[in-house]
């Protein structure tokens, strides 16, 4: 029976396609390709290995919590002797690098009642100590930064929190400046405070990894 669809019989086509396989239709155009599906957003995994891990494969070349890692006199020690900020830097001290104080060539700057100073690096995030002079210059400062993590977007409220790994209770919040994220921690009773921050599109907005780092430390 003749073909009545329109399209060419089998039969028709069969002599020119030698291997016994319908041949492309000619009538029917391929169909549109379809369209690339977006990129996840990363998870919580990735970004946290993309922060810290650099930091827990080691800063000082070794992995946390391996037997005999530490090493009994960590490379960064010198820059804190005989500094205010020393116990507060003692459990970060394997783990930072690149520290640099106010005495050094592009080192932070004593200002703003600060009398003491350094900085360093924990994987990506950049990690502060600083200590002043005067209760006032440390109140004023701490006030800044709380005025700012109360209109933070994702900021946990400011209060006070103790430091898993110290037990020592301070005041701890965290803040956005510009397109910086932030966290701040404060001992009771000291003139000295803590400050992590890295840019807020490396944490995509979540606030658990500078949460989680601060706790592995503080």
């Amino acid at each position: 029976m003749p073909s009545t669809s329109g399209l060419p019989s089998w039969d028709s086509l069969q002599s020119d396609s030698d291997d016994g396989h319908w041949p492309e239709n000619p009538v029917t155009p391929p169909p549109e390709p379809a369209a690339a599906p977006a990129p996840p957003k990363p998870s919580r995994r990735l970004l946290w290995a993309a922060i810290v891990l650099p930091l827990l494969t080691g800063v000082g070349g070794y992995l946390l919590g391996t037997s005999g890692s530490t090493p009994e006199d960590p490379p960064q020690k010198d820059k804190f002797a005989g500094t205010a900020v020393a116990t507060l830097a003692e459990s970060w001290l394997p783990d930072l690098g690149a520290c640099l104080t106010a005495r050094d060539p592009g080192g932070p700057m004593l200002d703003n009642g600060r009398v003491e100073a350094v900085t360093c690096q924990a994987g990506d995030v950049h990690v502060y100590f600083e200590t002043f002079g005067t209760q006032q210059a440390f109140d004023d400062t701490r006030r800044y930064r709380e005025q700012i993590s109360r209109t933070s977007a994702g900021a946990m409220a400011p209060g006070p929190r103790t430091g898993p790994v110290s037990g020592v209770a301070g005041t701890y919040f965290e803040y956005v400046v510009d397109k910086t994220c932030g966290v701040f921690w404060g001992r009771a009773g000291a003139l000295s405070d803590l400050r992590l921050e890295t840019d807020c599109t490396a944490i995509n907005g979540d606030w658990t990894v500078l949460r989680d780092l601060w706790a592995r430390y503080s």
